[in-house]
């Protein structure tokens, strides 16, 4: 599994992600900095009587960063199976004396293994960020010691992993006619649906929050890999 792990890994093109991550982690910083220091606070307090504090900045964050990581998913699976699969070189893999399945599995794994970093590593920065911001222009007083808790490490932590899991579902949409378009398409709107806010901020809802929801989406995710690896194991022509 790590032999094919590594091949897999060779064929990224880690210098144009580390950029792509570099710039969404800076337009994700900047976007809630200049939220926090342009909006009244007086306005948002009606709604978030502690505004401004870290929890506002964390939530804030943790929606973009949920939106960027399906649609991050996604080009994972673009380039790592979709890809493989419009250009034909999948039927090349497939003549290893390697089991279909295990090499399936590697490259799914790799998926979710990258989103869960990115979600991560994204979260992480982007917070650390506003953090060194506010330390030069002092817009939220809160001490940071008072929010930071084992228990927010580990949420952030889970979300992570069921994100990264939810980001196979768009895989389903993208293999019907091994579309890229379709693909980040699903993705796109499987984000928007899940993720972002609706009736905020007088009734701040977000559908991915539910814990209900999320297993549901979680165990979908869950089936669409599952059944993309049986079906193309099971199948002769490519």
């Amino acid at each position: 599994m790590i032999q094919l792990l590594k091949m897999d890994i060779t064929k990224l093109h880690w210098k144009s992600y580390l950029i792509g991550f570099v710039i969404i982690n800076i337009a994700i910083a900047s976007m809630v900095w200049l939220i926090v220091q342009e909006i009244n606070p007086a306005d948002i307090q009606v709604f978030y009587p502690s505004y401004p504090d870290y929890h506002f900045v964390y939530q804030f964050i943790l929606t973009i960063v949920r939106i960027s990581t399906t649609i991050a998913a996604a080009i994972f699976l673009v380039n790592l199976i979709i890809n493989e699969y419009k250009s034909k070189t999948i039927s090349v893999l497939f003549l290893y004396p390697i089991p279909r399945w295990k090499l399936l599995l590697s490259k799914m794994f790799l998926v979710g293994i990258l989103t869960t970093f990115f979600f991560l590593a994204t979260t992480l920065v982007s917070f650390s960020l506003i953090y060194m911001a506010n330390l030069y222009s002092v817009v939220i007083t809160e001490q940071i010691t008072s929010f930071l808790s084992l228990r927010l490490f580990l949420e952030v932590f889970i979300q992570a992993i069921v994100t990264a899991i939810i980001g196979f579902i768009p895989l389903f949409f993208g293999m019907i006619r091994k579309s890229v378009i379709a693909t980040m398409v699903a993705a796109a709107v499987l984000a928007f649906i899940v993720y972002l806010p609706i009736y905020a901020p007088n009734n701040v809802e977000i559908y991915g929050s539910r814990p209900p929801i999320s297993i549901i989406l979680v165990v979908v995710g869950v089936a669409i890999a599952c059944h993309f690896i049986y079906r193309t194991n099971r199948r002769d022509i490519v």
